[in-house]
């Protein structure tokens, strides 16, 4: 999985959020198995469904391993799947789609008949769970789905973070203009129908989802913490460490941009 920024790209408010970050919360706490770490104060299995430590197991007298394979023979099996494999993007709906919802015959129902503007001030309010029931309730609606309601299958999944590729990550997640979506450049008329389907399908988006939610809980733990902090008496000591920490990376940063210019 990508880092947003790339190292090198980051602004000194980026770095002292991640300093602030370390030095608020404190690094992440050794499980009781060596190689378990854990964010302070996230709850793993509430935020992403299921808890890693579940399948740490510690032998008497041995070193703590983690049961990869048990994983892989459950119900979670998921999780062990690589967070970087986006389903593919299609910029036109294929003849095959189209003609599973062949122009229907004429309708009566007070949906359907409705004028396709209204439609579309309707559809443009609607949540992605209602969205989608809308568009299955018939072969008009999936057929009006398929063609001019495409853009608001867009939003939907521009709305959820996770679902494309970072346009600006180490390594790079955007790797192939052909067959991924693009935030920007990718048809707004492309099959993003499908697109949304699939995100919530594959395993990978699956575990990119989990992996999301359990960085929004610990920004959201942060930012919880350091407000509490912030009102104790250590907070001037700890912010100028902050700042202390932030100018050193800052430093490094620098140093290691200019050792690469060099080569």
């Amino acid at each position: 999985m990508g880092i947003p920024l790339v190292y090198q790209k980051m602004r000194a408010d980026h770095i002292r959020s991640i300093v602030g970050f370390e030095l608020i919360m404190n690094k992440c706490e050794g499980g009781p198995y060596d190689g378990m770490s854990r964010i302070p104060n996230v709850d793993y299995a509430e935020v992403g469904g299921v808890d890693p430590e579940d399948y740490w197991k510690m032998p008497m007298l041995q070193e703590g391993r983690f049961e990869w394979r048990t994983v892989k023979a459950s119900k979670d099996a998921w999780i062990l799947a690589r967070p970087n494999i986006f389903p593919r993007f299609y910029p036109e709906v294929s003849d095959g789609r189209l003609a599973s919802v062949a122009e229907p015959d004429e309708t009566s129902d007070v949906l359907t008949t409705l004028p396709i503007d209204i439609i579309h001030a309707l559809v443009s309010v609607l949540d992605m769970k209602t969205f989608i029931f809308l568009v299955s309730t018939c072969r008009t609606m999936r057929r009006y789905a398929f063609t001019s309601l495409q853009p608001y299958a867009r939003k939907h999944v521009l709305d959820l973070p996770w679902t494309t590729p970072f346009l600006d990550s180490d390594p790079p997640e955007f790797i192939d203009s052909q067959k991924q979506a693009h935030r920007v450049d990718s048809p707004h008329d492309g099959d993003w129908l499908l697109y949304l389907s699939h995100v919530h399908r594959t395993d990978s988006m699956r575990e990119r989802r989990r992996i999301w939610a359990i960085c929004e809980e610990a920004k959201k733990q942060y930012v919880k913490y350091r407000q509490i902090v912030r009102q104790q008496e250590r907070w001037p000591k700890l912010e100028a460490k902050i700042d202390k920490k932030t100018m050193n990376v800052l430093a490094a940063m620098l140093a290691l941009r200019a050792d690469r210019s060099r080569r």
